[in-house]
């Protein structure tokens, strides 16, 4: 006895419409197909990855370390956004920080993001304006 086959088998209409008249069948509209089970596990890996919660815990923690990863300087006038692909997004508050950043410092927020939260997190960053504008610079007393 052979293993049973996972393929799909193919639909023959010429032979639905033999079964149907030796069956005397008034519905015209063959049967649903067979559907192939689904292993639970596929379905599982699939969700998680559509959720991906491990990848917020670290925005988040990225987030929290933003200030001391680029300097208290920088942070004022940057933040980290989202990633996608292993591209971080960070936005920036205005364009002559944005073309600095571009020029001078994009390397080196990439190296020091990957040192803290390893090399194989992220590949590249991606500057952009930011859509809520500039922040409100903290008043001091």
């Amino acid at each position: 006895m052979s293993p049973p086959s996972h393929r799909k088998r193919a639909f023959n209409r010429g032979r639905w419409e033999i079964q149907r008249e030796r069956a005397q069948l008034e519905d015209p509209a063959p049967p649903a197909p067979d559907r192939a089970p689904r292993v639970l596990v596929d379905g599982i890996a699939a969700i998680l990855k559509t959720l991906q919660p491990a990848e917020d815990a670290w925005l988040d923690e990225l987030k929290a370390s933003w200030a001391v990863l680029v300097g208290a300087d920088m942070a004022k006038h940057t933040r980290p956004a989202s990633v996608h692909q292993k591209v971080l997004t960070i936005y920036v508050d205005n364009s002559a920080w944005l073309s600095e950043l571009q020029r001078f410092a994009q390397k080196r927020i990439l190296e020091n993001v990957q040192k803290r939260f390893g090399a194989t997190r992220l590949s590249a960053l991606r500057l952009r304006l930011d859509p809520d504008g500039p922040r409100p610079a903290p008043r001091t007393p």
